[in-house]
């Protein structure tokens, strides 16, 4: 019904052209093209409504840097839709890779549920550029559930300078907190950094009153802030910067709105 002369004609052929290039280039070269390594899962850790998978190279791994992400894609069926995952530990000799997952869609709880050692994994990194602040008075942390997993990558850098002045607020779900507050306390203990676990949401004292506390330490302006978690935990860190006149652009965090 339109011919291909006319402008209609002219648009759809583009259109077409354009499409069968980019499925070409995600389903043959991509995969072929793109810099990734061959995993294998070594160790599966249970949690509640998550799960902590640590994947060694087969082969060569992928260099990255700590609070970077990277795509995982499972060799298995039903698993081998790739999906971005922040990598939740530092560059380790071995290559060893570790993310923390938690079960928020059909995807992720499948994966949660059927992950076991054995399974051969290709991981496309590295991606992303979070990164700690290169000045400030006081670093802040604020991590929602999964999302402390830049944050513990940040912890086992060994070549982290200054965590002195970094506070941690760990915000979770009593219950279903993964990893545990304990755990995650003695690995803030040796690197020097303030856990400050946060079980009541943002808008807790312990939240509220420690944030305004050092916004008082040192100029508001130098508070850097990092952040990693749920839309809404953003948007209320948000409101308690404005109150305490910590600028809006000292907040970073990464995109993570795929679509």
């Amino acid at each position: 019904p339109i011919a291909l002369g006319e402008p209609a004609g002219l648009w759809l052929g583009t259109l077409s052209v354009l499409g069968v290039a980019a499925a070409a280039w995600k389903l043959l070269l991509y995969p072929r093209l793109a810099h990734h390594g061959e995993y294998e899962v070594v160790e599966v850790s249970p949690g509640a409504g998550a799960v902590r998978l640590r994947l060694a190279p087969v082969g060569g791994g992928v260099a990255f840097q700590p609070g970077q992400f990277g795509f995982l894609r499972l060799k298995e069926e039903g698993l081998r839709e790739p999906h971005p995952f922040t990598i939740a530990s530092a560059s380790q000799e071995n290559g060893a890779v570790e993310f923390f997952i938690r079960g928020l869609g059909d995807f992720t709880r499948k994966l949660v549920s059927e992950s076991r050692v054995g399974m051969r994994a290709d991981i496309y990194a590295p991606h992303g550029h979070f990164k700690r602040p290169e000045r400030a008075g006081h670093e802040v942390w604020v991590a929602g559930g999964a999302g402390i997993s830049p944050f513990i990558a940040w912890l086992q850098d060994p070549e982290a300078e200054a965590l002195e002045r970094v506070t941690l607020f760990y915000c979770y779900t009593p219950g279903r907190e993964f990893p545990g507050v304990e755990a995650l306390q003695a690995q803030a203990d040796a690197r020097g950094v303030e856990l400050v676990p946060v079980p009541a949401g943002p808008n807790s004292a312990a939240f509220r009153e420690r944030l305004a506390e050092i916004a008082h330490e040192v100029p508001a302006d130098s508070v850097e802030i990092r952040f990693c978690g749920p839309q809404g935990l953003k948007e209320a860190v948000r409101k308690q910067m404005e109150a305490l006149d910590i600028p809006r652009r000292n907040l970073a965090y990464e995109y993570f709105d795929f679509r």
